[in-house]
């Protein structure tokens, strides 16, 4: 696990359990993965672009899979105004 020790916040508001993920350089992805085993009946997720990155020249779009499934996926994201749940 890489940490730079960057806070996360958006819009000025903090963020004490939210993840940051990183993609390579050029087209592709970052992903995270958690074995849930069955034990939640609910999975809350909210993405946005963290306080200390720029604008995004190209959107980004976020997905939650669920048993490998698409169940959610954002629109276009390009700054903290397009925060989503």
């Amino acid at each position: 696990m890489v940490s730079n020790d960057v806070r996360i916040s958006v819009r000025g508001v903090p963020s004490p359990k939210g993840l940051s993920l990183i993609p390579a350089a050029g087209p592709g992805s970052a992903s995270v993965s958690y074995r849930l085993d069955r034990q939640f009946r609910e999975f809350k997720a909210a993405i946005s672009l963290n306080d200390n990155v720029p604008k995004c020249p190209t959107p980004l779009v976020f997905s939650v899979i669920l048993d490998g499934r698409v169940q959610w996926q954002s629109r276009p994201v390009k700054s903290q105004d397009d925060t989503q749940e």
